[in-house]
């Protein structure tokens, strides 16, 4: 599990990358986008280190074996708002940021739609592999025999909620 955290927080910082190259070129233009100039190199990598202790605080939930869409989706919007909030700090100790750029914020919504994309096909990608038996957790119970038959029964219940 702690690969695939990692390869979640290098993904994360891609398309964060990729949610303030599209907001820049949407800003700005695209001629100016593709130079990549340095307020925008700035801008991806103070918001992919910014991504770090986001992650930290409000790690993704898809990894969990029973959990319902609005979570995820709520958790994800509570990573971009932490995650948009470190890099507007960082970057005000680096220059005064001007807030009512609208590169941020429009790349924090776009960073969302694709995090929440994620996140859900992660999510399904899990639960599928799951399903054929793979990525399990293996458990002892100990206790009363009816109580340990109704665990088992839900704990082994195919039709458990989903997303």
């Amino acid at each position: 599990s702690g690969i695939v955290k990692t390869i979640i927080t290098c993904s994360d910082m891609v398309l964060l990358a990729t949610s303030y190259w599209l907001a820049f070129a949407i800003t700005h233009g695209l001629d100016l986008a593709y130079i990549l100039p340095l307020p925008l190199k700035i801008k991806i990598i103070i918001g992919a280190l910014a991504i770090i202790p986001a992650a930290y605080i409000a790690p993704p939930l898809f990894m969990k074996r029973i959990i319902y869409g609005d979570t995820i989706i709520g958790r994800t919007i509570y990573m971009v708002a932490l995650q948009t909030l470190f890099t507007l700090s960082i970057m005000s100790f680096i220059h005064p940021v001007n807030l009512s750029q609208t590169d941020i914020p429009l790349g924090a919504c776009i960073f969302f739609a694709f995090l929440s994309i994620e996140r859900m096909v992660c999510y399904h990608i899990l639960k599928r592999s799951r399903s054929k038996g793979r990525n399990l957790r293996y458990v002892v119970l100990a206790g009363s025999p009816i109580a340990l038959m109704n665990i088992y029964q839900t704990l082994s219940n195919h039709s458990l909620p989903r997303i």
